[in-house]
This record gives C-alpha cells, sequence and structure tokens, in this order.
C-alpha cells in the first residue's frame, strides 16, 4: 500500500467515525477507489515466473 491509501484508510476507518464525517468518509472513499482504479488498463503487466536471492 502506498502512502496516499494508507491515509484514505486511517482517514476513513478512524475519523470517519464521528457522526458528522459521513460525506467527507464518502469522498474519502470516492479518493480510494480513484486512486487503486488510475489507469490499471494501461499500466504493463508482468508475469513473474521465479525469484532468486544473489
Amino acid at each position: 500500500m502506498d502512502l496516499i491509501t494508507e491515509y484514505l484508510h486511517f482517514y476513513i476507518n478512524n475519523i470517519g467515525n464521528k457522526a458528522n464525517m459521513g460525506l467527507a468518509v464518502s469522498k474519502w472513499e470516492d479518493d480510494l477507489y480513484f486512486v487503486n482504479n488510475y489507469r490499471l488498463n494501461k499500466q504493463r503487466l508482468y508475469k513473474i515466473d521465479k525469484i532468486r536471492q544473489e
């Protein structure tokens, strides 16, 4: 997880518990969806057959 998604999860899970934060939580969830799906179909996919330590 990168720093942006960590912050969004933190805000949603901790600050979002306050009664007056419903709209903010909704926006944070939208942001989280956007960040997780940003240019997903444009990213290169790599197949890794083996990982070795040298």
